[in-house]
C-alpha cells in the first residue's frame, strides 16, 4: 500500500536539489535549443510539400520539353 506524504521537505533536501541544478544560462540554453528544434521541424514539416510539388511540376516540365524535341 503507498503512502502519501504531504509533508514539507527538509531544508537539507531542498537546498542538496537546488544545489544540483545547473545555471540558469545552461537551462535557459537547454529550453531555447528545444524550442529552436521543435520549430525547425515544424518549418520541415510544412515545407516539405511545397518542395514536392515543385519538383513534380518540374519534372513535368521536362517531360514535356521531350516529348516536343521527339515530335
Amino acid at each position: 500500500m503507498a503512502v502519501c506524504s504531504t509533508a514539507t521537505p527538509s531544508p537539507r533536501t531542498t537546498s542538496a536539489r537546488l544545489a544540483d541544478l545547473e545555471p540558469r544560462e545552461v537551462l535557459l540554453a537547454k529550453a531555447a535549443g528545444a524550442m529552436k528544434a521543435s520549430m525547425s521541424g515544424a518549418a520541415a514539416l510544412f515545407a516539405a510539400p511545397l518542395a514536392q510539388t515543385a519538383r513534380v511540376v518540374d519534372a513535368l516540365r521536362q517531360k514535356q520539353e521531350q516529348q516536343e524535341q521527339q515530335g
